[in-house]
């Protein structure tokens, strides 16, 4: 919404900046409510409503519309999704990025996949796997799984199970996940989602709760705009508001409030910190 159309449907605005200002704060109002959406719609997939938010997935495939058909299926569940199409492609990403999940047919254009789980094994990462086979190559999981494969998917995918299959994959998680995030007496639940200070919950919207969690997962690390933007509203790219400010002021008022030990201080140019102030 520009700030031009913002003025004219709030005529008592009498100033640019009071009309900027309320502007950014009906955008940023606008994100929430979207995500309370999709939030809503979820709540019949087995667990909490928001669980996906923060939470990435790579899927590894070469068939375009299994791709298509899992990436929906998993964008439905709030997850965050990348897609490789070839062994080269996946490896160079599971190396990159910390995924919470990887789905990964074994077939692919330039080597089979369970190289791929040998190399991901080997150096180290414990990211669940899930691999996809064809519906009579029991053979096949079974050296996937004895590889270092977490799960096995036979095809073709029938969606409720996949999805079944990636919660319990990600609930899972790997040697080195933890569920229970704690900075000061800020104590973050990923399975549950609950956000407790002092032992007391506190309420926060899908949003905020995404990116209260990145910034737990970094504490004293500076949080770029563009990691949130892409880790909490799912953007690849700026979209030239401060809905990411906006969003961690209402963060910051609501810890005040509960007395939180914690501090999110800004740093001008490079992005967010979340210290303890204790």
């Amino acid at each position: 919404m520009t700030v031009a159309n913002y003025r004219t449907l709030k005529p008592g605005l009498h100033s640019c900046h009071d009309a900027q200002v309320a502007a950014q704060a009906a955008e940023a109002e606008w994100f929430s409510e979207r995500s309370s959406e999709r939030s809503h719609q979820r709540f019949t997939s087995g667990l909490p409503a928001v669980l996906g938010h923060g939470m990435r997935i790579l899927i590894v495939d070469d068939d375009r519309v299994l791709t298509l058909l899992a990436r929906r299926l998993l964008e439905e569940g709030g997850f965050a999704v990348d897609v490789a199409d070839t062994r080269d492609a996946a490896q160079m990403l599971a190396m990159v990025h910390d995924y919470d999940g990887i789905v990964l047919d074994l077939g692919l254009p330039d080597g089979n996949g369970m190289i791929l789980i040998q190399e991901i094994r080997r150096r180290g990462k414990a990211t669940p796997i899930l691999v996809l086979t064809g519906a009579m190559d029991t053979d096949t999981a079974v050296r996937a799984l004895d590889t270092g494969a977490d799960d096995y998917q036979t095809k073709p995918i029938v969606p409720e199970e996949f999805k079944a299959r990636v919660r319990a994959l990600v609930r899972r998680g790997g040697a080195r996940r933890t569920e229970q995030l704690v900075v000061g007496n800020v104590v973050l639940n990923r399975l549950t989602r609950a956000v407790l200070v002092n032992g007391v919950e506190m309420k926060v919207t899908p949003r905020e709760l995404a990116m209260l969690e990145h910034l737990l997962l970094r504490p004293g690390e500076v949080v770029t705009r563009s990691q949130l933007l892409e880790k909490v509203f799912d953007l690849n790219f700026d979209p030239g508001t401060n809905v990411v400010d906006v969003n961690v002021s209402r963060l910051r008022r609501k810890l005040d409030a509960a007395e939180a030990n914690v501090s999110i201080e800004a740093r001008r140019g490079l992005g967010f910190v979340l210290s303890n102030v204790t």
